[in-house]
């Protein structure tokens, strides 16, 4: 076998040729010499070759016959028709515009800040330096007074920021440094709130007793302090946490003495005759009761600087009877009066009788006891 791509010696194949009176005539070793084909081990038929040199290949079915690659007898001729093809296919003509690339970016939707409950603050003006400890109505001396402000969502980072609306009665919010709130009473500092506008950290303190409503104990006062939470684009949230200041009551503490040395005469010259009176209705009592303790507490004292004493009493009955009748007692205009009444409406301070002369008219087994006690001594106390 030969070598893939070179040809072989030729064959020679037998001619056969038609004479003109008709008759075949075979031409022994008239055949024309096929040179053998192969390409990559694979030969070309010879039969292949032979009809390509004899002119007997393949002819188109119409049309001058072209080339077959081994007959060039025709020319070639040129494959544009002579008719331009942008003339004739206008459609086809090719253009090319470059694409315009933009950044569109990636649409984001907008979160807005959002904010929840915060824990109630308390403190107490117990705590204050002088302040007494407990109380009626008295509460812990601080809780919550540190944390972090509610507040998340909204695009990127947040910023936290106290407002100065809402001050109760009595009381002015100001801003203060480094975005602090001050909280004056009566031109006073006695509050001072700090956040942090990154983190939402707060801290509240008290910087000064806070004067309360007289008379309900140890009362409350509660303040309502607002924020807002604002995230990168601008979009805001509001929220509030609320602190309850715990009043301070002064503290006092009486012992009684003996009292078996004091005497107090009643005046019944109007029933019982001259004789049985007495130059003096009053007896002094100061002496009987003993200031064990006294505290004004944190509030210090009044405008007046300083302390000041009254009578009370819870009222009721005595454990006195006039005629069969209950003896209550009353408070009135700051005395401590007994009266058969049963109500303070009616009840009047007798003055301090003269001595009359005796009746003469008749006698009465139930003298009317009229009696008028002053009491200097401490029994509550007002700052």
């Amino acid at each position: 076998m030969s070598e893939p791509g070179v040809g072989s010696p030729p064959e020679a194949l037998a001619r056969a040729e038609v004479r003109s009176d008709g008759a075949a005539e075979l031409i022994v070793d008239g055949a024309v010499f096929i040179p053998r084909l192969v390409i990559n081990d694979i030969e070309v038929p010879s039969t292949n070759l032979a009809a390509l040199l004899i002119e007997q290949e393949p002819r188109p079915a119409s049309g001058v016959p072209q080339s077959g690659g081994g007959n060039f007898i025709q020319a070639v001729g040129p494959l544009d028709p002579g008719i331009p093809l942008g003339d004739l296919l206008p459609p086809t003509q090719l253009s090319y515009t470059p694409p315009e690339f933009r950044d569109v970016g990636i649409a984001e939707e907008d979160r807005e800040p959002i904010v929840g409950a915060n824990p109630l603050s308390l403190l107490d003006d117990d705590a204050r330096p002088g302040g007494n400890a407990g109380g009626i109505g008295d509460d812990v001396d601080s809780a919550n007074v540190s944390g972090v402000l509610s507040g998340s969502g909204g695009d990127g980072p947040l910023s936290f920021a106290l407002s100065t609306a809402g001050a109760p009665t009595g009381f002015t919010y100001l801003a203060g440094p480094a975005g602090s709130l001050l909280v004056q009473q009566n031109g006073i500092t006695v509050l001072t709130v700090t956040v942090n506008a990154q983190t939402g950290a707060y801290s509240i303190a008290q910087n000064a007793p806070i004067s309360h409503a007289a008379g309900a104990d140890e009362n409350n006062i509660l303040f309502s302090f607002g924020y807002t939470v604002t995230d990168r684009d601008g979009d805001v949230a509001t929220g509030s946490f609320q602190l309850n200041v715990d009043d301070d009551t002064p503290l006092i503490d009486i012992t009684a003495g003996a009292d078996a040395a004091i005497l107090l005469t009643t005046d019944d010259a109007d029933t019982r005759g001259e004789a049985t009176d007495s130059a003096s209705s009053e007896a002094n009592f100061s002496g009987v009761f003993n200031l064990a303790v006294n505290s004004v507490g944190a509030d210090g004292l009044g405008t007046a600087g300083v302390m000041t004493f009254a009578l009370g009493t819870p009222g009721g009955a005595s454990g006195l009877l006039q005629g069969g009748v209950a003896i209550n007692l009353f408070l009135v205009s700051g005395k401590v009066v007994g009266s058969t009444a049963t109500s303070a409406a009616g009840v009047t301070i007798p003055p301090v009788p003269m001595p009359s002369p005796p009746s003469t008219e008749g006698t009465t087994t139930n003298p009317v006891r009229r009696s008028r006690v002053v009491v200097p001594s401490p029994a509550t106390s007002s700052v």
